[in-house]
Parts: C-alpha cells; structure tokens; sequence
C-alpha cells in the first residue's frame, strides 16, 4: 500500500459497530440497529428515548423517540398517558372519545348515553330515556 492508496473498510453487518465490528449494538436499539461507528440507535422503539434508546419516555410524552406529546384533553393533564402509545390512562375529559383523547364526540355528550331519545328493550321492560 502506498502513501496515496485509499483504506476501505467494508461496512459492519447490522446489529455490530466499532472499528473492527466486534461490538453488539444494544437490545433497546429499534431492530437492533445502530451506528457503526459510535453505536448509538438509529432509531428507538415507542416509549424510548435517550442515544441507546435506555431511557422510558418522560411524563407527558410518547411515541417512537418519544416525539409525540399526551394530548391536553387526558384526563389527569397532558402528562397522562401510556409511553408506548399515548393512550390516556384515566380516560379522556368530557366531550373526547378514547383512546387518545384527540376526537370530539359526534353528539357532544357526555356520559354513555346521548342527549337523544333512545330506547332500551330488554324482554322484561322497555324503557325510554330522554
């Protein structure tokens, strides 16, 4: 090799990094993939953060690297919801349709029952809300 001959190095196989490839990326790193030459994720998986994706995601927020914040409209603020997938762990505010708390309700209620009038047949009673 001459002063002008160009060193390549062949790329490590996934899941391996270092100078030589003789090290494993880390299991919390999305698909076991990492950097090869530092070893950090290149991506972490829902409800993980941090370079080595080691690290739950913080309260209030969620998703892949944890980009995605709970929606304000949890019950409980917007630092209730699961890390993995955003669902609001105590339910949603009046008005908001689970999981995530994002859609209003089509009829604006409440409760289990709309403001319509609906009836209810069972084969001992009939019944009319209102």
């Amino acid at each position: 090799m001459n002063e002008h001959s160009v060193s390549t190095q062949r790329p490590c196989d996934p899941g391996l990094y270092g100078n030589k490839c003789d090290k494993v990326c880390s299991t919390n790193c999305e698909f076991g993939l990492c950097d090869e030459n530092n070893g950090k994720c290149l991506s972490c998986p829902h409800g993980k953060d941090g370079s080595f994706c080691n690290r739950d995601c913080k309260s209030g927020r969620y998703g892949h690297g944890c980009e995605k914040y709970c929606s304000s409209r949890c019950f409980g603020g917007s630092r209730a919801c699961a890390p993995v997938d955003g669902t609001c762990s105590g339910g949603c505010k009046t008005g908001y349709q689970p999981p995530l708390c994002v859609d209003s309700k089509v009829d604006g209620s409440d409760n289990c029952f709309s403001h319509e009038t609906q009836t209810i047949s069972h084969p001992s009673m009939t019944k009319r809300l209102s």
